[in-house]
């Protein structure tokens, strides 16, 4: 008897192991959040490429912005350059952040930044430095800000 429920508790504990193992690791796309999404982040995959790994709740979440200029300063930070009043709608420029919002991220924004259409980086934003950077994506004006925004973070 003692034989039989060892053999059956090593099977459960062995069955347990590899259910555990397949939740950990790498998401299956597509993802709901951000954090999933950005474990599947590749340098050089194309917008549509990171759209496709994305769920439609996911996509709604999110805003493609265009820019003059996007990189990391001396510092660490990023540096935005975006055209004075925005874009019209289909207009592109070099570079473009794909913006997503605070709802499906849980609390943080999380950007990714393309260079003709092709990712070079990402990172996670802060609510008040979110607001900076997409406001000045937006091409407006901010007190004590240029059109060129640096965020450190």
């Amino acid at each position: 008897m003692k034989k039989k429920i060892f053999i059956t508790a090593a099977a459960f504990l062995a069955t347990l192991s590899i259910l555990l193992s397949g939740c950990s690791g790498t998401p299956k796309p597509p993802v709901k959040t951000a954090l999933n999404l950005s474990k599947l982040l590749q340098n050089g995959q194309t917008i549509n490429q990171v759209y496709a790994l994305m769920t439609d709740s996911l996509k709604t979440a999110s805003t493609l912005y265009q820019a003059n200029l996007v990189e990391t300063s001396a510092s660490g930070g990023w540096v935005f350059h975006a055209k004075e009043g925005g874009y019209a709608v289909g207009e592109t420029d070099t570079y473009q952040v794909l913006f997503i919002h605070a709802a499906k991220t849980g609390g943080d924004v999380f950007l990714i930044f393309f260079k003709s259409n092709s990712e070079f980086g990402s990172s996670w934003f802060n609510a008040q430095n979110a607001v900076i950077v997409e406001t000045a994506l937006q091409g407006k004006n901010i007190a004590g800000v240029t059109n060129t925004t640096t965020i450190v973070h």
